[in-house]
């Protein structure tokens, strides 16, 4: 018999680093199945996918893949042996470009963390800028406001001062109106006097003075 049936201890452990390699591929594998939509996050609001540090919340699964990752390779490498190395070569070389391609998408995560967080950082510096402008509205419509009141202000004494003149204008005509009047009564007073005056002369041409002749 060229081969053992029973495997010792080492080829137990070495049979059971696979289980975990597989393990760290299906933890690994929505990173790296994320990875073709990672450039659809630029043109998408991506604050969502940010904790209070600015930081991706599967960030920390990419690393903990990695290591995972790192860990299986080393394994498998110290398993090479014989036949059965050339399947741990290839589950090896599996999981070392799934780190590789976890890596470069942990990359291009931080790209977008970036310019997230520079996007943030414009958006607040608009809003700042926006502020100010808002406050400078308020301040001339409060300017405004004052002017308009100013302006009613005088307005209505402009209209007192109008109706007063209107009265003292109305006032004038009446009195005018009396001195027409009493013109007109002092014009006749003297027409009549004056009749009356002539009367008294004719009365008085009509007795002869004394010394005059009859």
């Amino acid at each position: 018999m060229g081969r053992r049936n029973v495997p010792t201890e080492s080829e137990a452990t070495a049979a059971e680093k696979p289980g975990n390699g597989y393990m760290t591929i299906a933890t690994a594998t929505p990173v790296v199945i994320m990875h073709p939509t990672l450039a659809d996050l630029r043109n998408k609001d991506v604050s969502h996918y940010a904790d209070s540090d600015g930081k991706l919340l599967f960030v920390d699964m990419v690393k903990l893949a990695q290591s995972q990752g790192q860990g299986f390779v080393a394994a498998v490498e110290a398993a090479r042996a014989g036949e059965e190395g050339r399947g741990f070569a290839v589950v090896a070389g599996e999981v070392r470009n799934l780190a590789h391609r976890s890596s470069d998408a942990a990359r291009e995560i931080k790209s977008l963390i970036e310019d997230s967080v520079e996007r943030v950082d414009d958006g607040k510096a608009l809003v700042e800028k926006a502020g100010g402008t808002m406050h400078s509205l308020v301040d001339a419509v409060k300017r405004v406001t004052g002017i308009i009141s100013e302006i009613s202000a005088a307005s209505e004494e402009q209209s007192r001062g109008i109706e007063q003149v209107n009265v003292a204008i109305a006032q004038m005509d009446e009195t005018t109106q009396q001195n027409t009047a009493m013109v007109e009564q002092t014009a006749a007073a003297a027409q009549s006097m004056q009749e009356l005056a002539q009367m008294l002369r004719d009365v008085v041409n009509v007795f002869p003075l004394q010394g005059e002749a009859v």
